[in-house]
């Protein structure tokens, strides 16, 4: 709201510490970090995002950044969208299978990673076999890993204090329940997990009798839980993509509602009356008022005045002043912050062509660098998809777990526009290759930046490039006809077997 007043913890901090995001929030304290910052002691920063805050700004619902805030949802879902979901590599055949069916069944569970990963800094997703009774009900279903998300709200690391190697999560979460009774129950339950063990304890309230407390064990030598940090920083949690344009939404909202409320009150036309005598001309206008009386002009079409007087309507000439510009400029301070291009939010386009041309490279460096730091979390969760769907029916167990990661390339241009590049590309390597300046390893390695489904040339495990190329060239050596001359000689054979004849290589 315009008329919000600040609290008084909210007025210490800005004293102590200057203006701070609303975003962040600190599990250790204002006066710990004012410790910590006196000794000069390292302390790794524990502080979390205000999650309701960034999910209400996501869907505009909160109060004091609704005309501003839409901005937000722009940011994230184009974003993501740019980004696109990864598709996995691997160099193992049985591997490569195992990968390819698990993509394709949670496409949708890839794009609200990437979503949580930027709106909220942190998405955490716990990997397990799924349940006996979920597997009847997907019988087209082929691989049997389940993706489970957990409430970022709900979560608390713990850290190996050199690697900063996750050691512990806690989650920390209420449920409600109703017995048999019909009567509504509910619990404060922690659930701790360590390699090896998880355990649920009871904070308060009462379990239902289908859930106990105490320890088991998983028989895994790690947690089963993918961290998705969104941060180069050796925080403990990530970054919310909308925290560095959070105060230029606030300062957007206040400017259009201080433009609205000022254009409310001066778009009506005030009527001004200049009069010399002002108890003449309400005697002649208005006989029947009496002296010191407010007179009502509502419904009067016609004045009588004296040849000097006169009646005019009053109004300004720009009755939202300099708003426009404010807001101009504020709008440019979104972009710039959220590295987002205008055309993005829906400009103009023609006013916002040299902004598709300068700055589409700055997104899509932007993008690679988002993409960059989810990779080793992508390929951590492939090892564990790889590791559960061992043993599964169907599947025989890869040799290597070593998963690449592929992003389709991030390209403003159209297709015709690509299509040419990629003939000059493959025109200019087979000139190379012909003239011996470059080996067909180096074609390959170069042309498979341009081709994503290109394998490496010759890899010591798998089927490589080279191998598809001799196995292309094979088939093409064959008769045009070697298909109906096999099937003819079949037949033959056959025939002379009905014959008595014996035809067997002897």
């Amino acid at each position: 709201m315009v008329n919000y007043k600040p609290s008084i913890m909210e007025r210490i901090r800005y004293v102590v510490t200057g203006e701070m995001s609303k975003m962040r929030t600190s599990t250790i304290g204002l006066f710990g970090r004012i410790k910590g910052v006196i000794t000069g002691r390292y302390q790794l920063d524990t502080s979390k995002v205000d999650y309701d805050m960034a999910r209400a700004l996501y869907e505009n619902t909160q109060e004091g950044y609704k005309l501003g805030a839409g901005f937000a949802r722009v940011v994230i879902n184009n974003r993501a969208a740019f980004m696109g979901i990864p598709m996995f590599s691997s160099t193992d055949p049985n591997a490569q299978v195992v990968l390819d069916t698990f993509q394709e069944e949670n496409k949708s569970n890839f794009i609200r990673t990437i979503i949580e990963f930027l709106r909220d800094g942190d998405c955490y997703v716990y990997v397990s076999k799924e349940a006996p009774y979920e597997v009847v009900l997907h019988p087209e279903k082929q691989l049997f890993v389940k993706l489970t998300f957990i409430d970022a709200k709900a979560v608390d690391i713990e850290v190996d204090p050199i690697t900063h190697n996750p050691i512990k999560y806690t989650v920390t979460q209420t449920i409600k329940w109703t017995d048999e009774l019909g009567n509504e129950n509910s619990a404060e339950v922690q659930q701790v997990h360590t390699v090896g063990y998880t355990e649920l304890k009871l904070i308060s309230g009462l379990l239902p009798s289908t859930v106990k407390e105490g320890r088991t064990p998983t028989g895994l030598s790690f947690i089963p839980i993918q961290h998705f940090k969104n941060a180069y920083s050796h925080s403990l949690y990530g970054n919310s993509e909308l925290e560095p344009i959070e105060p230029y939404l606030k300062v957007y909202h206040d400017i259009m509602i201080h433009a609205m409320q000022g254009s409310k009150m001066h778009s009506t036309p005030k009527l001004g009356l200049y009069v010399k005598d002002v108890n003449k001309f309400k005697k002649v206008n208005f006989p029947t008022a009496k002296p010191q009386e407010e007179v009502d002009l509502t419904g009067r079409e016609i004045f009588i005045f004296d040849p000097a007087e006169k009646a005019e309507f009053i109004e300004p000439s720009n009755p939202t002043g300099a708003a426009k510009d404010l807001l101009k400029l504020t709008f440019y301070n979104i972009v710039d912050a959220s590295e987002t291009p205008e055309f993005v939010f829906g400009v103009h386009t023609p006013s916002s062509l040299s902004s598709v041309q300068e700055q589409m490279p700055i997104l899509i460096r932007s993008i690679e660098r988002k993409r960059e730091q989810m990779t080793q979390a992508w390929q951590r969760l492939a090892r564990m998809v790889l590791y559960f769907s061992s043993g599964m029916e169907g599947y025989k167990k890869p040799d290597t777990f070593a998963t690449d990661i592929v992003w389709d390339n991030v390209d403003y241009r159209t297709n015709e526009e690509i299509s040419k590049e990629l003939v000059n590309v493959v025109t200019a390597i087979t000139t190379a290759v012909a003239a011996e300046l470059m080996s067909k390893e180096s074609a390959v390695d170069f042309l498979s930046k341009f081709v994503h489904t290109m394998k490496p040339y010759d890899p010591e495990e798998g089927v490589g490039e080279k191998e598809r190329i001799d196995k292309t060239i094979a088939e093409k050596m064959r008769m045009p006809d070697y298909e109906n001359v096999s099937k003819e000689y079949q037949d033959i054979l056959k025939q002379l077997k009905e014959l008595g004849l014996d035809v067997s290589d002897g």
